[in-house]
């Protein structure tokens, strides 16, 4: 099977025939029994009222149907506790890159739930039913997520300078 040359090859070969005093090779026209297939198939397409357009594409050597994807729209109303949430998180995190930190948004936000799980309850509850203490509740948690005493006060640091954790 023969391909026709791209636009850019075909300037290359054309260069160098030039060079070497030969004529340039030159594009095939398109049929026109191929341009009235195409108006054909795009009449038929309206008439569908299908969305997309029909192109003859000189790659394949054959008509191409173009498909527009359309985009998925968010919802018009979000609830307003998840965008403040998510603002805070962000916030966190930028405090987190601030302080030194060097783990990713993913990694980070792992973290910030195992470290809500261990110190929720005897920084901001006072319930003294899982852990006796802060300290036994940061160390708690620098066991569970497998980091060093820089990193637990990086992440407390985090949370506190934006919102007070306490």
């Amino acid at each position: 099977m023969v391909r026709e040359l791209t636009d850019k090859h075909l300037r290359a070969l054309n260069r160098g025939r030039k060079a070497k005093g030969l004529k340039p090779i030159r594009r095939k026209k398109t049929e026109l029994s191929q341009k009235k297939r195409i108006d054909k198939i795009r009449k038929e397409e309206k008439q569908k009222m299908k969305k997309g357009s029909v192109v003859w594409d000189a790659r394949k050597s054959k008509l191409v149907r173009k498909t527009e994807t359309k985009k998925k729209k968010l919802p018009k109303i979000v609830p307003k506790n998840y965008m403040e949430a998510t603002k805070t998180e962000n916030d966190f995190y930028r405090e987190y890159k601030r302080l030194g930190g060097k783990k990713t948004r993913a990694k980070y936000k792992t973290l910030l739930n195992k470290f809500y799980d261990h110190t929720m309850d005897i920084f901001v509850h006072g319930d003294t039913s899982r852990y006796k203490s802060r300290n036994l509740a940061l160390n708690g948690f620098r066991k569970a997520a497998k980091i060093d005493n820089k990193e637990v006060d990086r992440i407390f640091s985090s949370v506190d300078n934006v919102h007070a954790y306490t």
